[in-house]
C-alpha cells in the first residue's frame, strides 16, 4: 500500500518496534511517496529504502532510458579509460624512479647520450666529406668524357658515391633528430622526477631509499 509523503511522519511514528522497511520515491510532480512496499510509479524511477527510524538504508535506481543508458555507457567508457591511464602514469612514474637515482644522475646519463651521439655525428660528417671529395674528383675525370660516352667502371663509381652521399646526409639528419629527442625525453624525465620527489615534500622517495 502507498501513501503520500505527508502521511511518512505519522507511519515511522506509528511503526512498533521491528516493523518492516519503508520505500519512497518522488512522483513526476516532485511529491514523495512512500509505502511498506515497492509503490508501482517506484519500481521505474527507482526509490530508497527507509528502516523504521527514517534512515535511508538503500538507494535503488531506477530504469534508465536509451538516452540515459548511452550516457551511463559513455561515462563508464571514460571512467574506464582515465583509470588506465593513471595505472599507465603509475607504472612510467616507477619505472622512471628505478632508473635514476637522483636527479644529478639524470644529468649524467645525458651528458653521456650526447657525447656519444655528438661522436657519431662527427664519425659521419667525416665521412661525407670524404665522399663529398670524392664527387669532386669524379666529376674531373668525367670532364674528359664530356662529349662521349663514359667508361662503365667511372660510371658505376659515380652512381655509387651519389648514393653513399645521400645514405650519409639522411644518416646525419637522423642523428640530429636523435639528439633532439634525447635531449627532450632527458628533459622530461628530470621534470617529473622531480615532480615525484618534490610531491614528498623533498624527503627521499620510499622507492629511492636502501633497502
Amino acid at each position: 500500500m502507498w501513501r503520500p509523503a505527508s502521511l511518512l511522519l505519522l507511519l515511522l511514528t506509528a511503526l512498533p518496534a521491528g516493523a518492516g522497511q519503508l520505500y519512497c520515491c518522488q512522483d513526476a510532480h516532485g511529491h514523495k511517496v512512500c509505502g511498506d512496499t515497492v509503490p508501482p510509479l517506484c519500481q521505474k524511477r527507482g526509490y530508497q529504502e527507509l528502516n523504521p527510524q527514517g534512515v535511508v538504508t538503500r538507494q535503488v535506481e531506477g530504469q534508465l532510458t536509451p538516452e540515459q543508458q548511452a550516457r551511463r555507457a559513455a561515462e563508464l567508457e571514460k571512467q574506464k579509460a582515465q583509470d588506465q591511464a593513471a595505472k599507465e602514469q603509475k607504472r612510467k612514474d616507477q619505472a622512471l624512479l628505478n632508473m635514476y637515482a637522483s636527479v644529478q644522475d639524470i644529468q649524467e646519463q645525458q651528458t653521456r647520450s650526447q657525447q656519444d651521439i655528438t661522436l657519431q655525428q662527427r664519425q659521419l660528417q667525416g665521412r661525407l666529406n670524404e665522399a663529398l671529395k670524392r664527387r669532386t674528383h669524379l666529376q674531373n675525370e668525367a670532364e674528359f668524357y664530356r662529349n662521349k660516352p663514359m667508361p662503365p667502371d667511372l660510371t658505376k663509381q659515380v652512381k655509387d658515391n651519389g648514393y653513399d652521399i645521400r645514405s650519409l646526409q639522411d644518416q646525419l639528419n637522423q642523428k640530429r633528430q636523435e639528439l633532439g629527442a634525447a635531449n627532450a625525453r632527458y628533459e622530461a624525465d628530470r621534470k617529473r622526477y622531480q615532480e615525484l620527489i618534490s610531491g614528498h615534500n623533498g624527503e627521499l622517495h620510499p622507492a629511492l631509499a636502501p633497502h
